[in-house]
């Protein structure tokens, strides 16, 4: 029976798809790519690691949250799962970071891009008539596709 319930919770946890959302901080100004906006960097569960696109490491896999190296604030839930999710992942590690890296370049990335390209959000139209696909723009797009907020864990390793 355990191993049953261990198995049900393993499926479990490969069913659903969560985005961590963080926010960078000095005093009380916080730091953002959107004016007004409220993260700074995203990243994405992957099994029981954390993918992230670092400006060191690129992307990578970490095995917590305590190693993101900003304040978590928000995550987003979905029981969707992604078609072809390791594969895609894996075609995404290794890839050096670049702020400004465009949506069509396949030989680097960024932390919403990265993101995007795995689950499929692309980047949309904003107020200034740009493209983007920041934090803050993948976050609205994941509340418009159903994604729910989900509680910050106690102990997450927030900084």
């Amino acid at each position: 029976m355990l191993l049953i319930l261990s198995l049900l919770a393993a499926l479990d946890s490969q069913a659903q798809t969560t985005v961590y959302f963080f926010e960078s901080r000095v005093g009380d100004e916080v730091y953002s790519f959107d004016p007004g906006g409220r993260f700074y960097h995203s990243a994405l569960k992957y099994r029981e690691q954390i993918l992230e696109a670092h400006p060191y490491y690129g992307a990578h896999l970490v095995s917590d949250l305590q190693e993101v190296n900003y304040h978590l604030v928000a995550i987003l839930k979905s029981q969707k799962t992604v078609k072809n999710f390791d594969a895609k992942v894996k075609a995404q590690l290794g890839k050096p970071f670049n702020l400004y890296s465009r949506w069509e370049d396949p030989n680097s990335t960024q932390c919403s891009k990265l993101i995007g390209q795995i689950i499929g959000v692309s980047p949309v139209l904003v107020s200034d008539g740009t493209i983007s696909l920041s934090p803050d723009t993948l976050y609205r797009e994941l509340k418009k596709r159903g994604f729910k907020e989900a509680p910050i864990p106690l102990a997450s390793g927030s900084k």
